[in-house]
């Protein structure tokens, strides 16, 4: 009797858990199929920014005030942008390793449990949407550095997000250079970038930060958008198209090409067609050979811009080689080639940078990056 019982509980339990799986796993793959080259201007564009501290509020919050487009400051007009501010807390004995979501409006939690830093970043974030009513959305994660990527994933996967936002690991010092800072941020990122669901970008704050633009006030922002080519390259530069929406922004597109890729092309036409033709970005396009001369274009922008964007990397054939020899400068796998060359303090000086991974693989393809960091993780 007991093990009639049994086969039953489990033939009931079984149905409803099964088509939960089936569900989840729909909703994944159907949710991991999304790249912001393949998200059109007029959808939602949903990001994840993530931060330590009240230091990385500032220019977080800038960025996602110009990632809103035309309808920032228009209370009336629903912004294109959907913003989540995560604030990562490094477990303690005085916090538990429960996951707090709490909307701004919402404040039905113990907030004397958090430290100072989260009100503080509740403060920032209560004038960010004062003075641009953009609606933020915040959560609080407290984990071990450990497993600090499993709660920006689930996250992500929660508010099914277009885009993850990272702080880099290394802080702009008062000398003007980058701090050496903390190696457990730098594995969350990496560890982040490795199981994202979504496109990726590690933020190097050099500066952007600041008071929020206004409508009318002319151009606040210059952004600088590096194509080589590949899928990351393709994922920035989508990402600035977004950014040119903004009144106060202006962004200029340097593509550098030996040999040009079917698939990179395509990509470009179209860009080109709905950005370049009708004045909202600037494009400029560069014949270089190898690493050297695309090293000397980009020497040509400092202190032109205040945010370079540019692809992690991922690139193959020619797109490799005309970075050929840039390795000596990679000191940070996260960053990529380009992204280490540009927020090396040696090279240039001023001027953040956001680095863009996109999430999907190619097929038939490796990512050597994913592979190199495994590789040193292990080591």
């Amino acid at each position: 009797m007991v093990i009639l019982i049994t086969v039953l509980l489990n033939n009931i339990m079984a149905g409803p858990a099964a088509a939960f799986l089936i569900n989840q796993e729909r909703k994944t793959l159907k949710y991991r199929s999304m790249g912001l080259e393949w998200l059109n201007l007029d959808k939602e564009l949903r990001v994840l920014a993530c931060l330590h501290s009240p230091q990385d509020a500032p220019t977080i919050l800038n960025l996602l005030e110009i990632s809103a487009g035309s309808t920032a400051h228009v209370p009336s007009s629903r912004s294109p942008l959907a913003a989540y501010l995560l604030h990562l807390l490094q477990l303690t004995p005085r916090l538990t390793s429960t996951t707090l979501y709490h909307q701004r409006i919402d404040h039905h939690f113990q907030k004397d449990l958090l430290p100072d830093q989260t009100r503080q970043i509740d403060f920032a974030a209560d004038a960010f949407v004062d003075q641009t009513s953009i609606p933020l959305r915040q959560i609080n994660a407290i984990s071990s550095y450990d497993t600090m990527h499993l709660d920006i994933c689930r996250a992500a996967q929660d508010i099914w997000a277009s885009l993850i936002i990272l702080p880099f690991h290394r802080r702009l010092r008062l000398d003007g250079r980058l701090g050496f800072g903390k190696e457990g941020i730098r594995l969350v990122n990496r560890r982040t970038l490795r199981h994202a669901p979504c496109t990726v970008g590690v933020l190097v704050d050099r500066g952007m930060s600041g008071r929020f633009v206004e409508v009318g006030a002319g151009v606040l922002h210059k952004v600088a958008v590096v194509f080589i080519g590949g899928a990351d390259d393709r994922e920035a530069m989508a990402y600035g198209g977004r950014l040119a929406m903004h009144p106060c922004v202006s962004v200029t597109i340097y593509r550098l090409v030996g040999e040009r890729d079917d698939e990179d092309e395509d990509f470009v036409r179209d860009f080109v067609r709905r950005f370049v033709a009708t004045g909202m970005v600037w494009f400029v396009e560069k014949e270089v050979k190898d690493g050297m001369e695309t090293v000397e274009v980009l020497m040509g922008m400092e202190g032109k811009y205040s945010l370079y964007v540019v692809g992690k990397g991922r690139r193959w054939g020619e797109g490799r080689r005309i970075t050929e020899g840039m390795g000596e400068w990679e000191g940070e796998g996260e960053l990529g080639e380009i992204g280490d060359l540009l927020a090396s303090s040696e090279f240039m000086s001023s001027g953040s940078v956001l680095v863009m991974k996109q999430h999907q693989v190619v097929q038939g393809r490796r990512d050597l990056g994913v592979e190199e960091e495994e590789l040193a993780e292990a080591n």
